[in-house]
């Protein structure tokens, strides 16, 4: 009903009153009359948006997205024929193989390998791009994931474009070094170049990003800021590359050591962009409408299963109980890995770092009787900024939990949720169901702990021997100061830091820091003195004081390290991050930093703009 609307009544004019209220409801649509009080809803600003991706979840490539390269490379003196031959996708992954003695035509070295390109198919000029992948590994092997100008055409980009640079590349390794390369290359004047060291590149998925806007690039490695490039810009459209090359100028060629073939997996690409009047949405939840077809996994008799959702390897939790890769459940949009992001209200951070999206079924067969089924849940997406944005429910057995946010029941991102349902199985299976109310339902782990003595207990949400805080751990650390940043939004690249000397040589170590804020991210860093990261790890701070603590690293023949705090993601929300009590050592040690809660003002500590140390934060 409309207020306060004006009557008009005349004996004389009845024909007039369908068009008045016609026109009244016309305007009521476009927002031309409103409601007393009715006050415009505030606008949120930008958010990343998912504008293009291939998740490779078929079974061939699609030609509508990517070009398969044909043809010798004619650039860096590489050795490789790139072929179709050597690009599949199977089991949700593009797969480019690395080849030798595969004397194809034109293969006149031997060697074979395989690129696609969206040359002609599709261009962006700024955003996010994220490519996950596993990478090839071998002297002389050299995979990478780079752009060219938008104006290069398929073939081109296989003999040299003479469009070229710019060039931004996402992500390049050679040989089987233990860092992977970053590189900005302008049009004009200098570059920029950023190496990010890791063990793991060629063992495990990792995700590089590029972040690319008018006025600078940054880099990223599994959300953690690794470089920035703010000179000479450019504004020219790109397109994008996927490859390994094998040879050339920077690696060399292969030699004895090089065993073929090499596989190079890339788990999705997307492209996503800052858009100020679109709804966010989690990255790549297309609409889910067909029910998902359930293949059951086995629950050995009388034993438990532990599934971590997303996850693509074993994991033992902090219980001593072993996790398994995402098995079980179908459907849905598919799988996600986080990285080593901080989660709140648990001691096992690694089962919310993965997850499964969209509309998901799961069959598990078990032997008739009574379950318990633990589900585990957390909100980690950065497009879910408060309450209502992602709602779904959830069926286990017949049990419903309707309406289910998880958002709003922890009161943040991060922050680990755990549902219990008993159930009884009547014909030895037990299926579990996940739909969406509003946006996609997502599923992090999932334990079924049999009939018969209770088994040893899975991670519980309000851990009761760790100093980890659940949602309720007053806001207080330590005593009476703190380190406090006030972050506008943006990266700055200024840091809280200290240089700590009487580091053990070729001793593991960890680093870590208490913080609680507002909201925005930080990134928690241990390296040397000439700025090479030994490890990292990105935080996400709320309302209570949680622990953030970075993977475990080796000294080297380092005597003295440096443990930084640093406001490195660009795109986070305004607001302040307070941190304390902070630490570096073997775990369980002694604390090298010295005055590590900040109880002696800022001594031993470098305090840069917008950071600064308070009493009584």
């Amino acid at each position: 009903m409309h207020e306060n609307r004006a009557v008009w009544r005349s004996k004389n004019l009845p024909w007039l009153w369908p068009i008045l209220l016609f026109l009244l409801g016309a305007l009521w649509v476009w927002g031309l009359v409103k409601p007393a009080g009715a006050t415009p809803a505030a606008d949120p600003g930008p958010q990343w948006v998912l504008v293009w991706s291939d998740e490779f979840n078929g079974t061939s490539i699609d030609t509508t997205k990517w070009n398969v390269s044909n043809g010798h490379s004619g650039i860096n003196n590489e050795l490789a024929y790139y072929t179709p031959n050597n690009v599949s996708v199977s089991g949700g992954n593009l797969i480019l193989v690395s080849k030798n003695n595969d004397f194809i035509s034109g293969a006149t070295e031997g060697y074979t390998s395989g690129q696609v390109n969206t040359a002609g198919k599709y261009e962006f000029q700024y955003g996010r791009v994220e490519v996950r992948a596993k990478l090839p590994d071998g002297q002389g092997i050299w995979p990478a994931h780079w752009t060219l100008e938008g104006r290069c055409s398929a073939s081109q980009v296989i003999g040299g474009c003479h469009f070229w640079p710019p060039e931004i590349d996402i992500l390049e390794r050679i040989n089987t070094e233990a860092q992977v390369h970053q590189t900005w290359h302008p049009e004009n004047g200098a570059g920029s170049g950023f190496t990010v060291s890791g063990t793991t590149f060629a063992t495990s998925f990792h995700t590089y990003e590029v972040e690319w806007d008018p006025g600078e690039i940054r880099f990223y490695v599994d959300g953690v800021r690794t470089g920035l490039a703010q000179s000479n810009i450019t504004s020219r459209t790109a397109l994008l590359i996927l490859q390994t090359a094998i040879g050339g100028s920077w690696p060399g060629n292969p030699d004895g050591t090089t065993v073929f073939p090499q596989y190079h997996y890339i788990d999705y690409v997307r492209h996503l962009k800052l858009c100020g009047t679109c709804t966010p949405q989690p990255t790549a939840t297309p609409t889910q409408t067909a029910t998902p077809t359930l293949t059951p996994t086995v629950v050995p008799s009388g034993g438990s299963a532990r599934i971590e959702s997303g996850g693509t390897s074993s994991y033992t939790d902090s219980g001593g109980n072993l996790w398994v890769p995402d098995s079980g459940c179908s459907g849905g949009g598919g799988i996600v890995d986080r990285g080593a992001i901080a989660i709140a209200n648990t001691v096992d951070d690694r089962i919310y770092q993965t997850e499964r999206w969209g509309l998901t079924g799961c069959s598990f067969n078990v032997a008739s009787g009574s379950y318990t089924v633990r589900l585990h849940f957390a909100e980690t997406h950065v497009g879910i900024t408060g309450a209502g944005q992602r709602v779904f429910s959830v069926n286990v057995e017949g049990q419903a939990l309707n309406n289910l946010d998880v958002f709003a029941e922890t009161g943040g991102r991060n922050i680990a949720l755990i549902k219990t349902f008993v159930v009884n199985v009547t014909d030895g299976k037990l299926t579990l169901t996940f739909t969406p109310n509003v946006e996609q339902p997502l599923i992090n782990g999932i334990e079924i702990l049999p009939p018969g003595p209770t088994p040893t207990p899975g991670p519980s949400p309000t851990p009761t021997t760790t100093p980890t805080p659940t949602q309720t751990t007053p806001n207080t650390h330590g005593g009476t100061w703190a380190g406090k940043g006030i972050l506008d939004g943006r990266s700055t690249w200024k840091a809280l830091k200290q240089t700590v000397s009487g580091v053990a040589t070729n001793t593991s170590y960890v680093g870590s820091v208490w913080i609680k804020g507002t909201g925005p991210a930080v990134d928690l860093r241990v390296q040397t003195g000439a700025g090479t990261i030994l490890s990292a790890k990105r935080c996400d701070s709320i309302g209570v004081w949680v622990q953030c603590t970075t993977p475990t690293l080796n000294t080297g023949s380092n005597t003295s390290l440096v443990l930084l705090v640093v406001d490195y993601y660009g795109g986070d929300p305004d607001g302040v991050v307070y941190v304390d009590d902070a630490f570096l050592g073997i775990s369980g040690g002694a604390n090298k930093v010295a005055n590590p809660g900040f109880e002696s003002g800022a001594v031993n500590w470098t305090a840069q703009v917008p950071w600064s140390i308070v009493n009584n934060p």
